[in-house]
């Protein structure tokens, strides 16, 4: 008798509102109110903050509720519960107990059809295969329904179609304004509050199901899908103002959101990722294209999938590609052996391998340092520093070309009877040098500083030395 009363006190209220002509609901809102119309969107409908471009809102109908309740009390608009326990088809499975009144699905007659047995019992060794009437899998004679599955149970469906002729379009449009004092505060000191455009909850006390494992149950919080001939622009879209933006974080899965990946992208797209940040028309700079935070125990960024690149930098990048300096870290880069650094179009290499760090170029080792420390060269030891400079080895006195540091040759001036390399750059401690005399007079003495080598001899001539330095 309850449920009696309230659909006609509904129809009652349906009726009456047909009967009315356009309602300016924006200017003066009625606490509670539902309205119909019969013949088409007639009702004035503005929101709280007004009608774009004036009174140009129309609806079919119209429901308003102002709350009246307290904190221990929700309110709805609206409430739609759904109790599906029906349509349920799984796969046939053989020797497998089924009750009475069992529906199964079973593709092997080379499509997919629908079987149903009253009976029930336990399955036999054959799959049911027939398109009409009747088959038996070996013990469940099973009769068929119909070619495909049609199982879907939808607690509230909207569908909209575009046409020839149609203005912009929206098959679900929500909006939630935040006016003045709704978050709450307690002497001038934020108090929290809450507010949500649209939640979605979902609540499994039934089984876990997997991600990508064959035969595993689907569960979705979000899905979408479709049909088409012709490729759509996006497939989820974030827009607000320019300045200063609209939300704190674009997207966050926060802790228990996801336990085997927070983002998987596995879309066959040309680019799984794209990140398009910069520097915005009105001058509002994104400081970081990717920031990984938290305690990961494996690893903030791991690749494993098969391409000819992990990570592949085409850009512009004024420092450098990779910045390891604030990192707190013991290894910038950790490689297995065997494994190149490529340079100049992988023509030239370096690598570690059978105890050495090995520099290669146009497939050839040119260089190799051991872990023992004993260096390899294929080529010459030579320095390209900068030329040491002379003094008191007489007038006239000069370096060959090519002197440097490490190596050289002086040619004293005429009646010189000693001479001073300065090197270019000074040696930690006093290096060793080893000096040639390309006449015969000889040397009398010869001694080394961080900054100098020096010699002497008891006649005057313009004498060549050759010298060698090693040292730290």
């Amino acid at each position: 008798m309850k449920q009696l009363i309230i659909l006609i006190s509904f129809l009652t209220i349906a009726l009456a509102c047909q009967a009315q002509s356009i309602v300016d609901l924006h200017s003066a809102y009625p606490p509670n109110y539902m309205g119909f119309s019969s013949v088409g969107a007639i009702y004035s409908l503005c929101p709280d903050g007004g009608c774009i471009g004036g009174d140009t809102l129309r609806a079919a109908g119209f429901q308003r509720l102002t709350t009246t309740q307290g904190p221990l009390i929700g309110e709805y608009t609206n409430f739609v519960t759904l109790h599906n326990a029906t349509g349920s088809a799984p796969a046939w499975i053989s020797t497998t107990a089924y009750p009475a009144d069992s529906y199964v699905h079973s593709a092997a007659s080379g499509s997919d059809q629908i079987y149903f047995s009253a009976q029930g019992g336990i399955s036999g060794g054959t799959a049911p295969n027939c398109k009409s009437g009747t088959c038996s899998d070996g013990s469940i004679l099973w009769t068929w329904q119909s070619g495909g599955i049609n199982d879907q149970k939808v607690a509230f469906g909207i569908d909209g179609d575009m046409y020839a002729g149609a203005g912009h379009h929206w098959n679900a449009a929500s909006a939630l304004t935040i006016w003045p004092g709704s978050m709450p505060s307690l002497g001038g000191i934020s108090a929290g509050g809450f507010g949500v455009n649209t939640e979605i909850d979902l609540a499994n006390f039934d089984r876990d199901c997997p991600a990508a494992r064959p035969g595993a149950c689907q569960l979705y919080g979000l899905f979408m899908a479709g049909i088409s001939s012709h490729l759509a622009t996006v497939g989820i879209l974030g827009g607000g103002a320019a300045s200063p933006g609209l939300y704190h974080w674009g997207l966050a899965m926060l802790p228990g959101f996801a336990v085997d990946y927070g983002l998987n992208e596995s879309s066959y797209a040309y680019v799984g990722i794209q990140q398009a940040g910069g520097v915005s028309t009105n001058g509002i700079a994104q400081s970081v294209g990717y920031h990984a935070t938290g305690k990961q125990t494996l690893a903030s960024l791991q690749l494993t999938a098969s391409a000819p690149y992990a990570i592949k930098a085409d850009g512009s990048y004024a420092s450098g590609v990779i910045d390891t300096q604030s990192a707190a870290t013991m290894y910038a880069m950790a490689m297995a052996d065997n494994q190149a650094i490529g340079f100049d179009g992988f023509d030239a290499t370096l690598k570690h391998s059978d105890g050495a760090l090995r520099y290669a170029a146009g497939g050839d080792q040119r260089v190799a340092l051991s872990d023992a420390g004993s260096l390899i060269l294929s080529g010459h030891l030579s320095s390209n520093g900068n030329g040491p400079t002379l003094s008191g080895c007489g007038a006239g006195a000069s370096l060959s070309v090519g002197s440097n540091d490490v190596h050289g040759t002086v040619t004293e001036g005429a009646g010189a009877t000693s001479c001073a390399v300065i090197f270019f750059s000074a040696y930690k401690y006093a290096p060793d040098c080893v000096l040639q005399d390309h006449g015969t007079v000889g040397t009398t003495s010869m001694a080394t500083t961080p900054t100098t080598l020096q010699w002497s001899h008891a006649a005057a001539s313009s004498e060549r030395y050759t010298y060698h330095c090693m040292g730290n």
